[in-house]
């Protein structure tokens, strides 16, 4: 979750970390409503007043959307509202359909991703091991395929699953409402042949005011780093332009 902090005709580019990550003490929240409610409460120190700019990548997406739903409602303006390569839960898997092995598969894709190589895990595997067993698989796997980090534990990554799988539980029973506001939506050019082929990710039905879509060139992950993310950077300035 990000957030651009205006000082004047300036931005300074916020990152908001994850509720609860491994280094935090404390439960994950379960609720979509309830991440954005904490990360509004976050934002207040730094831009008190409107108009805001928020950027969600992914899921981050999603709790965007809803901090904007909020602060509208509280008659806070939100001035941009940025979603990347996020999809909205009407589109995705229903609550009912999502399984432990699932859940851990879809970890150790995320995984994977965001250290740039596939980590190999079969999901009929993960299905026939216990609970426990699943995400133990998983942190060995992904130590002798030198994905994960040599000093990471087995602890830390029990509680990286417990915000993994929180997060993705909140993310499939919110039932977002109709946005009345505008919406920036910037899709990777690289997607998953089971991925839905809406270029607005299921938010057409949802926003109610202009919603452009560009795509960048990289997949779910790529475009997040280097060299990808600077047409990521380009089309946010050049929609701060526009908005000015």
């Amino acid at each position: 979750m990000f957030f651009l902090a205006q000082n004047g005709e300036s931005f300074t580019f916020k990152a908001f970390q994850a509720i609860s990550s491994p280094l935090q003490q404390q439960q994950p929240l379960t609720s979509v409503e309830e991440m954005a409610s904490h990360y509004i409460e976050a934002i207040k120190p730094i831009q008190p007043q409107g108009p805001l700019h928020l950027i969600g990548w992914s899921m981050g997406g999603v709790i965007a959307y809803e901090m904007a739903q909020q602060l509208q409602a509280k008659n806070t303006p939100v001035a941009l509202l940025t979603l990347i390569d996020s999809y909205a839960p009407t589109v995705m898997r229903k609550p009912s359909e999502i399984d432990q092995a699932m859940i851990v598969n879809q970890l150790a894709q995320d995984l994977g991703g965001l250290y740039g190589q596939e980590l190999d895990i079969s999901h009929e595997t993960l299905r026939q091991l216990e609970h426990p067993m699943q995400v133990k698989h998983l942190f060995e796997q992904g130590k002798q395929q030198g994905i994960l980090p040599s000093d990471l534990e087995i602890e830390q990554m029990r509680s990286l699953w417990e915000v993994f799988q929180a997060n993705m539980m909140a993310n499939s029973h919110y039932q977002p409402k109709a946005y009345p506001g505008s919406l920036l939506l910037i899709n990777a050019s690289q997607t998953s042949p089971a991925v839905i082929e809406d270029p607005t990710h299921g938010w057409g039905s949802l926003v109610n005011g202009d919603l452009q879509t560009h795509t960048i060139t990289g997949d779910h992950y790529t475009i997040m780093k280097a060299p990808q993310v600077e047409g990521l950077t380009a089309q946010l300035n050049k929609y701060l332009l526009q908005i000015r």
